[in-house]
């Protein structure tokens, strides 16, 4: 894993793996899950889906 940030305080960090490689992280002790990136957007001003 390239660990790109960390949050100290929450106990938590952000990075980037392969996907096939998303298993290994689970399995490492002390990490109590692993999520991976979502994305969300928000419709145009004038698009017909609101």
């Amino acid at each position: 894993m390239t660990v790109t940030s960390t949050q100290p305080v929450l106990g938590t960090l952000s990075g980037t793996v392969p996907e096939d490689r998303i298993g290994a992280l689970e399995a490492v002790g002390g990490v109590s899950s692993v999520d991976r990136e979502r994305t969300a957007g928000v419709a145009r001003p004038d698009s017909p889906i609101q």
